[in-house]
């Protein structure tokens, strides 16, 4: 479980209601004392998109994407479980938009 990672559902007492958006631009991980270097959510989502997507792949990794991949829970690293956790969201609120667009009887 990635701290930071959005979710539809409060699982830490210091979660906080946000927007998508918002949660996204969240410090993921920081280097030293703050503030640090840090990489947000989006920009480890671009990385990742950058190195390791189906139309690029580069081996040169930054400190940043070497330490989400050394740190293990289970059986997967930190990396695929803040994606993982990501889409879970996206794909739980695109299902209550859709709803709500049919309750409202915008859409069929």
């Amino acid at each position: 479980m990635v701290a930071n990672a959005p979710r539809v559902e409060r699982m830490f007492a210091t979660d906080q209601v946000c927007d998508l958006q918002q949660s996204l631009l969240t410090t993921v991980l920081r280097f030293g004392p703050s503030p640090g270097r840090v990489i947000t959510g989006l920009e480890l989502m671009k990385e990742l998109a950058h190195t390791m997507g189906a139309a690029h792949y580069d081996e040169d990794l930054s400190s940043f994407m070497d330490v989400m991949h050394n740190l293990r829970a289970s059986d997967t690293d930190q990396a695929v479980t803040f994606m993982c956790q990501t889409a879970d969201t996206l794909a739980s609120l695109s299902e209550w938009v859709l709803s709500e667009l049919k309750k409202r009887n915008i859409i069929g």
